[in-house]
């Protein structure tokens, strides 16, 4: 009750301010979790919203007696930034996502194996706060391995951010 509550009173404050796009904003911000897996489909990595904060988890499938299973190798963790002009790590609404793949190719020196080649697959995710500025997060999901960086689109007259807490 008190979610949808909650939702009810974010999608009327949405469109009293009259834009569309706060409206598809608010209707994204209820939707689940998002799975993101690895090329081979053995590692995942999922990305939601509870309570107007970010999270994430990463974990593997594993094969046994009973089936396929997940296995959660991180659980539940926060993401978000506090920084001089923004807070991201509350009151936040899913404005949109984009997935896609990436080649990973680099060389190394003094190495068995000199030229690596991998398959990545990404999933960017950009969020809002309360006061409609802008945060993205772009994970990179690899065979065994997952990464992730923000990204802080330039908001106002001012290039430079200084973080003053990281909630990750």
């Amino acid at each position: 009750m008190k979610k949808n509550f909650f939702a009810a009173i974010l999608l009327a404050g949405m469109m009293s301010a009259g834009g569309a796009a706060w409206a598809a904003m608010a209707a994204a911000a209820q939707q689940d979790e998002k799975t993101v897996t690895s090329p081979d489909g053995m590692t995942f990595l999922k990305v939601g919203l509870k309570d107007g904060r970010a999270y994430y988890k990463v974990g593997y499938y594993a094969n046994g007696k009973e089936g396929r299973k997940e296995v959660t190798m991180l659980e539940e963790s926060p993401l978000g930034l506090v920084t001089n002009f923004a807070d991201f790590s509350r009151d936040l609404v899913w404005v949109k996502e984009q997935a896609g793949t990436r080649d990973i190719r680099y060389d190394l020196e003094r190495s068995k194996a000199s030229r690596v080649d991998k398959k990545a697959n990404t999933f960017t995710v950009r969020l809002a706060n309360a006061k409609k500025q802008e945060m993205e997060v772009e994970f990179v999901v690899e065979d065994h391995n997952v990464a992730f960086r923000y990204f802080l689109p330039k908001q106002g007259g001012t290039g430079s951010v200084r973080v003053m807490n990281e909630t990750t």
